[in-house]
């Protein structure tokens, strides 16, 4: 029983220093667009909401189970930026690391941004 009650106590402290830490939730929206030429294919990026600032863009291939390929760049509000070229036919998600969420955005859903026949 004493250890129950240490439990919640311990518990009720991890929860009440998380409030206290002042984490907003996350007010970005960012949008893909898929470009595709034969069997190569570009992926757009354009921040819907949030402030412009950089962001670190990483493309997942669900296939390979690891990061293909990594970008930083600037997004303006309401511009598409081609952020990845020549992206080979796979499924991908793409992870959004910005100061303005705690967690990295996944695009792509549980299926992912599928690409071409793979």
């Amino acid at each position: 029983m004493v250890r129950l009650s240490g439990f919640i106590v311990f518990l009720g402290g991890m929860v009440c220093s998380m409030g206290a830490s002042g984490q907003q939730p996350c007010a970005v929206k960012i949008d893909y667009a898929v470009q595709s030429a034969g069997r190569s294919h570009d992926i757009f990026l354009e921040l819907k909401e949030g402030e412009s600032g950089t962001v670190t863009a990483e493309l997942y291939d669900l296939f390979k189970g690891k990061v293909v390929s990594q970008k930083s760049l600037f997004l303006s509000r309401g511009e598409a930026t081609r952020v990845f070229t020549k992206a080979p036919p796979s499924t991908y998600v793409v992870y959004i690391k910005t100061d303005q969420c705690a967690r990295p955005l996944g695009l792509g859903g549980l299926e992912g941004i599928k690409l071409g026949e793979k």
